[in-house]
């Protein structure tokens, strides 16, 4: 089966004609680096805490690392023998994938069951990200959707290929629900992408701004990935208190939040009940207390819309009554979120605030009508969402 796997994803230098790791294990977690982008330095500090933290591992517990950076694509497996030392791959492949192809990831996807089979899966995507808008055009400079892959083995963001969000949720949905996904990448969490994610995953952890370039704090985080019961608030805290607490971090700041899946789809019927979307096409967004990224501050044409928290959006528009109302739906489908005081915008190159009373870690679209006037593709893109066409009642 390994075989016939590699010659899919192409020739392999070295790997295993059988695994290692035939036996079943009780969860396997897909760690996904997009890296071939101006994030490629940051992978080994991130694989080097995963190492530190191995030994909690437990048997049958294991973790697959699909790394795609400005060598070719490399797959190493962590478990609770890993050693920093030694720590090789186990398969080097001698020629480069788009690592942002959907084709790409279901053939990892594939090979990581049959590496390490297990009950349970679990995935944490690794790189640049944007949310729910389209690549419409990879040539552009702009970051779209998830995942940065220049196809030049080189340090360059731009241009580069990006997956679609509905892409990704086609691939995961051939393999089951996953136990969680995990967004390691800029502007992941909001609710579009989500309910595009509703029926491939349990929780969905990340965060709706900018993510520091160190990432998440795998060292904290991987023994989580496998406990039993699985508490997802525990990835979202753990990131909290990396930047928070840590004096190396804590002047970068973060906002990060766990969403419940199943309960996404009586979140849209609450939000339909109390407002009409596109009555907010006047709204001016600097009357809302969080702002993950601003449109009109972006100096080089960015093309990508301002993301607000859902809940400064709700309870801007709503009756005190029916903001609380409307509360009760939220809490059940975002039952934990963590943020600093403030978070550290590479766009806008400074500190923007974050009020905690207004906080729930998911941002919304609002599609604004100076969005269509400036002719942002994403304005049409919008319409076509699932999120939307929920609280459209479409």
């Amino acid at each position: 089966m390994l075989t016939g796997l590699c010659l899919l994803l192409g020739s392999c230098q070295k790997g295993l004609e059988t695994s290692d790791y035939d036996e079943t294990g009780s969860c396997t977690v897909l760690v996904y680096m997009v890296a071939e982008n101006s994030l490629y330095s940051n992978i080994y500090g991130n694989i080097n805490d995963m190492l530190r933290a191995a030994p909690k591992l437990r048997k049958g517990e294991r973790v697959v690392l699909y790394v795609d950076d400005r060598e070719f694509p490399r797959m190493y497996i962590i478990d609770k023998d890993s050693k920093t030392r030694f720590f090789d791959p186990v398969f080097e492949f001698n020629e480069d994938f788009n690592s942002a192809s959907a084709g790409t990831l279901e053939k990892v996807i594939e090979y990581t069951r049959s590496l390490c089979p297990a009950r349970e899966y679990g995935y944490v995507f690794w790189s640049h990200g944007s949310g729910w808008i389209p690549d419409s055009d990879a040539a552009k400079a702009q970051t779209r959707a998830f995942g940065a892959d220049n196809q030049k083995n080189s340090t360059s963001d731009m241009p580069a290929f990006h997956m679609n969000v509905t892409d990704l949720a086609d691939v995961l949905h051939k393999f089951g629900k996953a136990r969680f996904v995990m967004f390691d990448a800029c502007f992941m969490q909001t609710i579009e992408v989500a309910y595009e994610l509703r029926d491939v995953t349990d929780y969905i952890i990340g965060s709706p701004a900018e993510i520091p370039a160190y990432g998440a704090p795998y060292d904290l985080q991987l023994s989580h990935y496998f406990a039993d019961p699985f508490c997802a608030d525990s990835l979202a805290y753990d990131y909290w208190d990396l930047y928070a607490n840590d004096d190396e971090h804590n002047d970068m700041g973060i906002a990060a939040s766990v969403i419940k899946t199943s309960e996404l789809e009586q979140l849209a019927a609450a939000t339909r009940r109390y407002i009409r979307i596109d009555n907010l096409s006047e709204l001016d967004v600097r009357l809302l207390r969080n702002n993950y990224f601003r449109w009109d501050e972006w100096r080089y044409g960015a093309h990508y819309p301002d993301a607000c928290d859902m809940r400064s959006i709700m309870k801007y528009e709503l009756s005190a009554s029916d903001y609380e109302e409307w509360m009760k739906s939220l809490r059940r489908a975002v039952p934990a979120w963590y943020c600093t005081k403030s978070w550290y915008s590479a766009y806008c190159k400074r500190n923007l605030p974050i009020d905690s009373t207004q906080f729930c870690g998911v941002s919304m679209y609002i599609p604004r009508s100076e969005y269509r006037k400036k002719g942002e593709s994403f304005y049409n893109d919008y319409y076509e969402t699932s999120w939307y066409k929920a609280i459209s009642g479409e």
